[in-house]
């Protein structure tokens, strides 16, 4: 007869194998997703990113472990991090399966050679405090989607070729302490909405096509210390409300 008294130690083994079992099957899309990723890149990128393999053992067994691939960081065995700066990837985030990320808080790729749109589902990366796409080839609107992403406060797409509206949405993100979306091609007014972003230190979106005045609300970034607009089309005069901006240290209004 079983003993009542073990009855509690033992649903505890089950449990904690359970727990294992679910960590390595989501170690495994991660080091899935990665593959896929890299396979969509150039020809030239499959040599740099070698360490990014599935060993033919790991078909239906747990021994992938993506944490030591180059770039990639963990805590806890999940991937966190992906810092690949100027190592001159070429190639689109289509086949990024961001879902399979979900865990990332921290993703950098500037200075390389990527190209595209902004896929919509960037925002399944609910988890992101940093998201650094800057000096690359991106082109299109920016995706609504990014304000959704509240997590995030630091949010860079510094030289490119995006278009459009810079999206009213991103007046979500309070927690931003830097948006730079500064030498691309947008259009339109500046949102008033992006004066929500209360958390803002830096805000620079300079060198597009924005036209219209610098709405008041802009005021309300009382935290703000950088603000650069220049090489625009604005018009009017600057609203009396920036007295409120007593912190700011760098201000670039003209061409």
């Amino acid at each position: 007869m079983l003993n009542k008294n073990l009855i509690p130690l033992f649903f505890c083994i089950l449990l904690d194998f359970s727990f294992i079992f679910n960590f390595a099957d989501a170690n495994q899309q991660e080091a899935e997703a990665l593959i896929k990723w890299k396979q969509s890149l150039h020809s030239h990128n499959q040599s740099f990113l070698s360490s990014w393999s599935l060993p033919s053992t790991a078909k239906n067994s747990n021994v992938v472990n993506p944490c030591h691939w180059l770039g990639v960081g963990c805590e806890n065995g999940y991937v966190t991090r992906l810092n690949l700066t100027n190592v001159g990837l070429t190639g689109t985030l289509y086949a990024f399966n961001f879902s399979s990320l979900s865990n990332l808080t921290f993703l950098d790729l500037h200075d390389n050679n990527l190209f595209g749109n902004i896929p919509l589902s960037i925002s399944n990366l609910t988890k992101l405090t940093s998201l650094h796409l800057g000096n690359n080839q991106f082109i299109g609107k920016l995706p609504l989607e990014l304000g959704k992403m509240t997590t995030l406060t630091y949010l860079n797409f510094i030289n490119n070729f995006l278009s459009g509206h810079i999206p009213s949405s991103l007046g979500n993100l309070t927690s931003l302490s830097l948006l730079n979306l500064g030498n691309n091609r947008f259009v339109g007014t500046i949102p008033p909405e992006l004066g929500n972003m209360v958390s803002l230190k830096e805000l620079r979106i300079n060198l597009n096509n924005l036209t219209g005045p610098i709405p008041p609300s802009i005021g309300n970034l009382r935290g703000l210390k950088v603000l650069s607009v220049y090489g625009n089309k604005l018009s009017g005069s600057i609203p009396k409300e920036f007295d409120n901006l007593t912190n700011l240290t760098l201000c670039f209004f003209f061409k």
